[in-house]
Formats: C-alpha cells, sequence, structure tokens
C-alpha cells in the first residue's frame, strides 16, 4: 500500500540456537503401552531477547503416556510438563527500552525504570486415535 507506514516495530527476538537432549523409554507386555520421558532444552531465550509475547524458556520437560491397542484401533494418552523456568529481561532489551517509554505505573506516573521477568510454566493432555487397515 501506498502511503507512510507508521504502524510497525522492530522486533528483534536475539534468541540463540538451542541444544535438546531427550530420552524416553516404552514398555508393551501385551495390549498396553507404558511410556515415560523427559527432555532438556538449553534457554535459547537471552535476557535481551525476553518478553512476555513469547516466553518460550522452559528447559526441562517431562512426560507421561499411555497407550491401548485394540482389534484395528489404537487409543493413545500422554501429558507433558513443563516445570517452571523464570528469565529476567535485560534493562536495555526492546521490550524493556519501549515500555520505559510508554509505560505508567498505577498512578499514572510515567516509569522510565521498568523491568521484568517473565515465568513459564505449562502442561500438555493429549489423546491420538489410530484406525490401522492391515
Amino acid at each position: 500500500p501506498g502511503g507512510l507506514v507508521t504502524n510497525r516495530l522492530a522486533f528483534n527476538m536475539k534468541w540463540r540456537d538451542q541444544n535438546v537432549y531427550a530420552v524416553g523409554v516404552e514398555y508393551r507386555p501385551d495390549t498396553v503401552a507404558y511410556r515415560i520421558g523427559y527432555n532438556y532444552g538449553t534457554n535459547p531465550v537471552t535476557s535481551a531477547g525476553v518478553n512476555p509475547l513469547f516466553p518460550a524458556i522452559t528447559t526441562h520437560h517431562a512426560s507421561l503416556g499411555l497407550g491401548l491397542r485394540f482389534d484395528r484401533l489404537d487409543v493413545d494418552f500422554a501429558v507433558e510438563h513443563a516445570f517452571l523456568s523464570t528469565v529476567k529481561g535485560d534493562t536495555m532489551s526492546d521490550w524493556t527500552v519501549l515500555h520505559a517509554l510508554y509505560s505508567f505505573d498505577a498512578n499514572g506516573i510515567k516509569n522510565p525504570y521498568m523491568n521484568y521477568e517473565v515465568s513459564m510454566q505449562q502442561t500438555i493432555f493429549s489423546i491420538g486415535i489410530k484406525h490401522r487397515s492391515e
């Protein structure tokens, strides 16, 4: 579109590469499968890149699963938990600088010294159903 574009803001993530290590075990003595797993991933979010819009800061995950096998149908249940992680934002990150310029405290006073931290934990439940055509 023509004209000036004034609603754009550079949003530098400043993330780094992530290494992920995972281990899992399945035990299936008959038509029931028992699963357990653990995952560790280095935190890709630096203090200069942390912000509440993308709190991808969890590093430790554990999972449990149960699989049921029927005649031509498999049903799988799983739960994964990402343990609590916290990262404090850098005082000169894009997010901090932006909010120091445009933020106000509860009394309506401009806050030039805003700083923050982001915490995250998450639990996910999933169900999978598969039909085998054998």
